[in-house]
This record gives structure tokens, C-alpha cells and sequence, in this order.
């Protein structure tokens, strides 16, 4: 009897309540993107202790943009869609960096207008500043593409799901992680984000 299986083998699923924008990783990731370009949704980005959260555009009150911290006051620019992973046919909300983003709409303006009538393979290496992107294109076939994007989340829920993960309804001060001690000492510790 076996139970689970490798990392690498397992489909991509959500975690939690799937509510957050992945990341391409490292290596061939095959996408089938489910809307235009012009229709992905624009923002910008900050970061706190790790974690992303949506730019509210407002310079005095955003959390992000006022916070003392001027690494965390730094916004990037992204780009966020809904993309069908057919290998594992499931369709799932994207981070689209910038310099991914200006890649693939050359490829659109090529492809006559379009970005949605065929898979690209989305290939990413390195780490941090010196991540780079390039893009594949395979052949042209069709997919119900109202049928997956009825599948999709709605970017703009999930953008306000990641900025309450770190500010809630208070974005004065970011959540605060609460831990439980832990009951033996070779037990880890349990924590949740209040």
C-alpha cells in the first residue's frame, strides 16, 4: 500500500481556501491563458515579512506605501489572469510579472491579436533580481474557454483576500501571528494569523 506521492508528481491544487495569486516556478510550466491581455488586470505590489499584498493606489493611506519601512514602501508592477494548467486541467489565478507580461503581449501582437488559441510554455530560472522568463508557443487548438473561465476566481477577490491576510480590517498595523506553545519540546509550535 502506498499514501501520497512525490511533490513533483502531485497535481498543482490549491492550499486553504486557494484564494491567492501563484507564482510560475522554477523550470516549463504549460498555460493556456483564458483572457486577452487587455483584459488581465493591472497593479501594483508591496511586500511586508514576506507576503504580497495589492498596492490601493491611495499614496497617503495605502499601508504599504505609508509604512516606515521604504523596502516595503516599494511597489512592483504585475499583471493578474486566470490560467488553465492542462496538465493537470485545473485553472487557477496567476502572477504575471512585468518583464513576463512585455513577452507575452509580443507574442499576442503576433499571433494576430490573440493570446488565447493556443498553450505556451512559460519557462523560469533563477531567484530574486536575477529571475529571468521565456516564453514557448505550442500549435494552435481549441478549448471551451467560457467553460474554463467559468472555473477561474474573480482577480479582484483574490487581491483583497491577500491585502486582508496581512492587514485585515485595520491597515495600520499588519496581523499579528499568535502562537501556541507547544506541549512537548519535540512538538512544533502552532501559529495563526490574528
Amino acid at each position: 500500500m502506498k499514501f501520497g506521492q512525490r511533490k513533483a508528481d502531485a497535481p498543482e491544487e490549491p492550499s486553504g481556501d486557494g484564494m491567492y495569486l501563484r507564482a510560475f516556478k522554477d523550470g516549463d510550466t504549460k498555460v493556456r491563458f483564458l483572457q486577452e491581455t487587455d483584459d488581465w488586470i493591472v497593479f501594483r505590489e508591496h511586500y511586508l515579512s514576506g507576503k504580497s499584498f495589492p498596492c490601493t493606489g491611495e499614496r497617503d493611506s495605502c499601508p504599504g506605501c505609508s509604512h516606515p519601512d521604504e523596502s516595503v514602501q516599494k511597489a512592483s508592477r504585475k499583471y493578474a489572469t486566470n490560467v488553465w494548467l492542462p496538465k493537470n486541467n485545473v485553472v487557477l489565478p496567476f502572477r504575471i510579472p512585468i518583464s513576463l507580461a512585455k513577452s507575452l503581449f509580443t507574442r499576442s501582437e503576433k499571433n494576430d491579436g490573440t493570446i488565447t488559441n493556443r498553450d505556451y510554455v512559460i519557462m523560469r530560472s533563477g531567484k530574486g533580481l536575477d529571475t529571468e522568463y521565456d516564453v514557448d508557443s505550442d500549435e494552435k487548438y481549441s478549448v471551451d474557454i467560457p467553460s474554463l473561465l467559468a472555473q477561474g476566481m474573480d482577480i479582484q477577490d483574490v487581491l483583497q483576500t491577500s491585502y486582508d491576510e496581512v492587514w485585515g480590517d485595520a491597515p495600520s498595523e499588519p496581523k499579528k501571528e499568535r502562537c501556541l506553545p507547544a506541549s512537548r519540546a519535540l512538538m512544533p509550535r502552532a501559529c495563526s494569523r490574528h
